[in-house]
């Protein structure tokens, strides 16, 4: 509330809490429809890399396609089968989970737009590339 930003963090990470209900109703709703549009925005829960929503249009192959399309991923996405593929299409910001969730499917999936969605996929191959050169791991749960 003091910093007017939403987070979500893992019950686990906190060592000491308390339970406070010092508003209202209406900024309790406030709070609850502001934190609702938050997490709307988010592919997953990992924060993502700017506040901007993005329209993401990734193709599949067919039976890839077929097979996402039977699970509910955001509740934005969208399908259509076009051409022996299937295109789906949803609107969320771009974070880590998602750019993992795109390697999931490896080969069988392209990222057709944004661009700054493919840049990020493309920054971390590079990235993958340079670890396996490396005797270091590194944790890191965002883009920087």
């Amino acid at each position: 509330i003091k910093s007017k930003t939403y987070a979500i963090f893992e019950i686990n990470q906190f060592k000491k809490y308390t339970l406070e209900r010092k508003s209202t109703t209406r900024d309790y709703d406030k709070l609850l429809f502001g934190y609702s549009n938050y997490a709307k925005s988010l592919f997953g829960v990992t924060k993502n890399v700017d506040d901007k929503i993005y329209r993401i249009k990734l193709e599949f192959s067919s039976v890839t396609g077929t097979y996402v399309e039977s699970f509910v991923w955001h509740h934005s996405q969208k399908f259509k089968h076009q051409n022996n593929k299937v295109i789906m299409t949803l609107k969320c910001g771009i974070n880590r989970e998602l750019v993992g969730w795109i390697f999931m499917w490896m080969y069988n999936v392209r990222i057709v737009e944004p661009p700054e969605l493919q840049d990020y996929y493309n920054k971390t191959i590079k990235e993958i590339q340079q670890i396996n050169k490396k005797d270091m791991l590194l944790y890191r749960n965002i883009f920087v």
